[in-house]
C-alpha cells in the first residue's frame, strides 16, 4: 500500500532536521512519500540544508499561520497514499515505527491507528519537562475513549474523504475533535503500542503556553462533542481548587519510567503538574470570551 507521511513545521527547523534520519530509517524500503508543510517560512528558505531533501515534498501554508491543522490539511490535499500518517516535527520514530503503525490496517475494519508517544527525559531534565512527559501523552486509555493525537496517528485516506479535513486556522484541539467525530461515526480506532515515537519535552514557557492554548480550545471541543460547556467549565474550575492525587502523579512517573531519576524532585513536579491546570483555566476564560462575547 502507498503511504503518505505529513509533517507540519512552525519555526522549528532544528527539530525537523533531527527527526528526519530516524524517519527515513523507519521507512526503509516501504513505498512512502514524505510531505513537509512549512507554516512559518523557515523551512522553505533552507531546503538545501535539510537531510533527505531530495526525497521530500515541501509545501507552504501561509494563510493560516501557527495552525498545524491547516498544515496537515494542505498535506492531505497533496497526499497520494492510501494511508495518511501524521507525525509531529518534534517526534523521533523508532526503526520499527512505520511497520507497527501500518500493521493493523491489514484488517479492513480498522480506519485509524494511534501510536505510542513517549518523551525524551534525562537525568538533567527540569521539573517542567518531566511534568510535560507525564501529562501530555497518548496511551491506550485515551484511545479507548475515541480520541487520538496527530503527533503519531495513521488514517485511511478514504475516511478523510468521508469525514472531511481538520478545522482550519486553529492551533490546538483539532485532532481531538476530528478523531472523536470519526469514532462517533462508527469508524474503528485502535492503539498500536509498539509504534513508538519519542517527543522532545516542552520547557517552562512552552508548557504554560500549551496549557493556555488547550484551555482556549476546550469550548469548541465540548460544543463539537455536544457536551455542556457550563458543566465542563465547572469541572475544570473545581479541579483547580482540588489538588491532584499525589499517588496518581507518582504512579504516572513510575509508568513513564521517570521516577527513579527524578524522585528527589517529586514535590516540584507535583506542583508543576497542578499549576498546569491553573494555566488551562486561564486559557478557558479566553476561549469562553471568544465563543460567547
Amino acid at each position: 500500500m502507498k503511504i503518505s507521511i505529513v509533517i507540519p513545521v512552525y519555526k522549528d527547523l532544528d527539530s525537523l532536521k533531527t527527526i528526519l534520519p530516524y524517519l527515513f530509517a523507519s521507512i526503509g524500503n516501504q513505498e512512502a512519500e514524505v510531505i513537509v508543510v512549512d507554516n512559518g517560512g523557515e523551512v522553505n528558505s533552507h531546503v538545501k540544508d535539510i537531510p533527505f531533501n531530495d526525497k521530500i515534498t515541501f509545501l507552504v501554508e501561509d494563510k493560516y499561520l501557527n495552525s498545524p491543522y491547516s498544515c496537515r490539511n494542505r498535506g492531505i490535499e497533496a497526499a497520494k497514499g492510501e494511508i495518511v500518517v501524521f507525525l509531529d516535527s518534534t517526534c523521533k520514530p523508532i526503526k520499527s515505527w512505520l511497520k507497527e503503525i501500518l500493521h493493523p490496517f491489514h484488517s479492513k475494519d480498522v480506519f485509524l491507528v494511534g501510536g505510542e508517544v513517549r518523551f525524551d527525559v534525562y537525568k538533567n531534565s527540569t521539573s517542567y519537562e518531566v511534568a510535560d512527559a507525564i501529562r501530555y501523552v497518548q496511551t491506550n486509555s485515551i484511545i479507548q475513549k475515541g480520541y487520538a493525537t496527530t503527533a503519531n496517528l495513521a488514517v485511511r485516506k478514504d475516511l478523510i474523504d468521508k469525514i472531511g479535513l481538520f478545522p482550519e486556522g486553529i492551533r490546538t484541539g483539532g485532532d481531538m475533535q476530528w478523531t472523536k467525530r470519526a469514532t462517533n461515526a462508527g469508524y474503528k480506532l485502535i492503539y498500536a503500542k509498539k509504534a513508538i515515537v519519542f517527543k522532545k519535552p516542552r520547557k517552562k514557557e512552552e508548557i504554560i503556553n500549551k496549557a493556555k492554548r488547550v484551555g482556549s480550545g476546550l469550548p469548541g471541543i465540548w460544543m463539537e462533542l455536544r457536551r455542556s460547556v457550563f458543566i465542563q467549565s465547572a469541572k475544570l474550575i473545581f479541579s483547580v481548587f482540588v489538588p491532584p492525587n499525589p499517588f496518581l502523579v507518582l504512579s504516572s512517573m513510575k509508568r513513564k519510567g521517570v521516577y527513579r531519576d527524578h524522585r528527589n524532585k517529586f514535590i516540584k513536579i507535583y506542583f508543576v503538574y497542578w499549576k498546569v491546570t491553573v494555566f488551562k483555566l486561564m486559557g478557558l476564560v479566553k476561549g469562553l470570551k471568544n465563543s460567547y462575547l
